[in-house]
């Protein structure tokens, strides 16, 4: 789109924009209008060969929406703009075989801005590529480098001010709470009186009928309770008067004790057999006739 000079004085500054906007080719790359080597595309960004290149894989990166120069860009697409330059550049180095990238942005015709939209360019080298992007050194007086310093640092802090963008959070771990222990209760110690007797356990009495506290025999007025061969506790009816052949004809039949066994009678151990002692050779056996002899 063509307009005058004197169209171009009577615009505003959002006119002028769009207009920019409308002619800008790179614009027009970005929105697909016109074909392009498109090597990398998000919803904000796109980065394409250059028709031109310094060497071989230079890419063009640029924000999709059209920003004039670097200061009209908002700061999240700056910070997407350079994590895309490193990643475009890793990529030259493994792909391309590169030694090295040169990464940088002309903000301004005066700094070689050729184009009116922002841009970044990454450009791989390798030895002897013939590429002169040279800085030259030069030197400057020191009070000259006080004054530039006492400038530039207030203006810098007020363009700049606190940063937008923060570096990403470690997930922390959750701090376990400690856990609360009772106290162990007091246990009472007690000293045992050595002089004191044991108590004797209290006996219960019977809960109900047919159930006794002893293991045992017990008489009452109507039944007799006894400890039958199975263990258990039985009962039988006493018959006052007459005895039958199948009543108890006295306690003491259910209560015999059982018989001892008869101490075995130990045997004496066989004692060993004693060696007989030698008779002495010395001593002479007597006869009678000796003993007639010496009468």
């Amino acid at each position: 789109m063509e307009v005058s000079e004197e169209e171009l004085k009577n615009m505003s500054p959002e006119q002028i924009a769009e207009l920019q906007k409308q002619n800008c080719i790179f614009c027009q790359l970005g929105s697909g209008k016109v074909p392009a080597k498109t090597v990398y595309e998000d919803e904000d960004l796109f980065a394409v060969l250059d028709i031109n290149p310094a060497t071989p894989g230079h890419v063009l990166l640029m924000p999709k929406e059209h920003y004039a120069i670097m200061p009209q860009v908002p700061e999240y697409i700056i910070e997407k703009m350079f994590m895309a330059a490193k990643g475009l550049s890793q990529g030259m180095l493994k792909a391309l075989s590169a030694k090295g990238t040169t990464i940088f942005v002309a903000n301004g015709m005066v700094a070689g801005q050729r184009a009116p939209h922002v841009m970044v360019h990454i450009i791989p080298r390798v030895e002897g590529d013939g590429i002169g992007l040279v800085v030259p050194r030069g030197s400057i007086p020191d009070e000259q480098i006080k004054v530039i310093k006492e400038r530039l640092g207030p203006l810098v802090k007020q363009h700049i001010g606190e940063s937008t963008v923060k570096p990403p959070q470690l997930p922390q771990e959750p701090t376990p709470e400690p856990q609360h222990i009772p106290p162990p209760e007091a246990v009472p110690q007690t000293t045992p009186d050595l002089e004191s007797e044991p108590e004797e356990p209290e006996q219960e009495e019977p809960e109900s009928e047919g159930k006794v506290a002893k293991v045992g025999v017990k008489k009452d007025k109507d039944f007799l309770y006894y400890v039958d061969k199975d263990g258990d506790i039985a009962r039988k009816k006493l018959v006052r008067g007459k005895k039958k052949k199948d009543d108890v004809k006295d306690v003491d039949e259910l209560i015999k004790e059982p018989e001892k066994p008869e101490p075995k009678q130990e045997q004496p151990e066989p004692k060993e057999p004693q060696p007989e002692k030698p008779k002495s050779k010395d001593k002479k056996t007597s006869t009678g006739l000796e003993d007639l002899a010496n009468g």
